[in-house]
């Protein structure tokens, strides 16, 4: 993209993989970012810890399970911008294990990991598409494989936010969409919890991001690499073998 600055909006700006991924382009070439987030004055602090900071030109205040403010969250930062290049679309919430979730907590669950997202992507594809093309990385995960018992709903969300980008990026020949689907990654959002094989850090999810938004077609990342195999192998166990594989994890 030359010299000119990389403009990149971050769905989820919160997010701590997103926003090393922030820190790790700028320290690169000149960035542009504005953060969309719910709490839009934490993720800046949040960005200034992690070293985004000289890179974060806006926030704005977006909040995932609200229908109404998807297009306006992504028309506030094309203008902040100038135009938008690139979009990190970082959002996640585990929510309850499926044992203690009721009606409300599925409904919050599943539109805070896949419908409030695929809406805001939908209107960041029609803005990239408008103005020629642009990147966009979306943060799925191996849970959209193969749900597991201790968190079906979570499983079940990030399958239908991965099934989504994958489709966006064939009904929009201009952009390219990476899906990430990494493993276990020790964050805020998973500390306490069990971690799993293959785990890995926050920076090395953060350089695949950084990978994926140079990538010049539009593909599935695994993260790390070798979760292809083993989840090619653990999609066609059966049933009851992969409820002993997988566990309560």
């Amino acid at each position: 993209m030359g010299a000119d600055p990389l403009r990149v909006l971050v769905l989820g700006g919160g997010s701590e993989i997103a926003l090393r991924a922030v820190a790790r382009l700028s320290s690169e070439r000149d960035v542009r970012c504005v953060l969309a987030a719910r709490d839009a004055p934490a993720a800046r602090t949040r960005a200034a810890e992690l070293g985004a900071e000289r890179a974060v030109v806006g926030a704005t205040t977006w909040d995932a399970r609200e229908a109404d403010r998807h297009d306006a969250a992504v028309a506030a930062a094309v203008e902040v911008l100038g135009g938008l290049d690139a979009a990190i679309c970082a959002v996640g919430s585990l929510g309850h294990a499926s044992g203690e979730a009721g009606a409300a907590d599925v409904w919050s669950l599943m539109t805070a990991n896949a419908a409030g997202p695929a809406a805001a992507l939908a209107a960041v594809a029609r803005a990239m598409s408008a103005r020629g093309g642009g990147s966009i990385v979306v943060l799925s995960s191996v849970a959209a494989l193969r749900p597991r018992r201790s968190n079906y709903p979570y499983g079940a969300a990030k399958s239908a936010i991965d099934a989504f980008a994958r489709g966006l990026a064939g009904a929009h020949p201009s952009l390219r969409v990476q899906v990430l689907r990494p493993g276990f990654v020790r964050t805020r959002m998973t500390r306490g919890l069990e971690e799993a094989p293959f785990t890995i850090g926050p920076d090395r999810a953060a350089r695949a991001v950084v990978r994926a938004l140079g990538a010049r077609r539009s593909r599935t990342w695994y993260v790390p690499w070798v979760l292809r195999p083993v989840f090619a192998v653990l999609r066609a166990l059966p049933g009851p073998l992969w409820r002993v594989v997988a566990g309560d994890r």
